[in-house]
């Protein structure tokens, strides 16, 4: 925007002067931990509902809904570190270098704004199976990234009501009864075509309770837990 129309967003809302340069804000950012910013995401959200309009985020019977989705943020084929994951692409096959997250938002039909809330970052660890004297690193991936988030944040976003939206990676039996077991709903797309469907729906039907029934919609198998409103 500065370049576009002479005036950024920095000087019209907050009247800053000489304001850095996207790689110095990277500089001074880099050398922060990543948790010190955690609480900001939920005393945002926490003041948006006390003193904010959160009405347009509001559906489903006093709800909110909270997409979850990967996102990658960082590639290069010479500069990584410890913490980044890596595949080998090109004909060459030499390796790339990547970082990834689990972005979670607060959305909602019918507007194009979103609230974001804390991510959780793709990292590798140290593999417990590895018996070497020094432990060679796993790489980690998407959905054990969402369940860190859940085991984070699952119990303090509960009084928001959530439901949680994500593709068919997050349409596992494990990830499912993590989500109810915090006091939370999902709606989960599996297309009819990918391989996850089949499995998906014969696990909601076979593991739902005797007695509390399942229901089926837009071959989706979800357990009943009457959401719709």
């Amino acid at each position: 925007m500065q370049d576009d129309v002479g005036r950024s967003n920095c000087q019209t809302l907050f009247g800053m002067q000489g304001i850095p340069s996207d790689g110095q804000i990277r500089n001074l950012l880099d050398r922060l931990v990543p948790d010190s910013f955690q609480l900001l995401f939920l005393h945002l959200l926490d003041t948006l509902r006390s003193k904010g309009d959160f009405s347009p985020f509001v559906r489903l019977r006093d709800r909110i809904l909270v997409a979850h989705d990967g996102i990658e943020f960082h590639s290069s084929r010479t500069i990584h570190c410890q913490q980044c994951s890596s595949r080998r692409t090109g004909k060459d096959k030499r390796p790339s270098f990547f970082h990834t997250m689990v972005a979670a938002v607060v959305v909602a039909p019918g507007h194009n704004r979103v609230v974001p809330l804390m991510p959780e970052f793709v990292c590798t660890q140290d593999d417990p199976g590895d018996q070497h004297s020094v432990r060679r690193r796993k790489q980690g991936c998407e959905i054990n990234a969402a369940k860190r988030w859940l085991t984070k944040w699952g119990a303090r976003m509960a009084r928001y009501r959530p439901v949680y939206l994500g593709d068919a990676l997050y349409a596992t039996h494990p990830f499912c009864q993590q989500v109810l077991h915090a006091g939370a709903d999902f709606l989960f797309v599996v297309k009819p075509k990918s391989p996850r469907y089949s499995s998906f729906y014969t696990s909601a039907i076979s593991r739902a309770p005797i007695g509390s029934g399942c229901r089926t919609r837009r071959h989706v198998a979800t357990k009943s837990t009457a959401i719709a409103g």
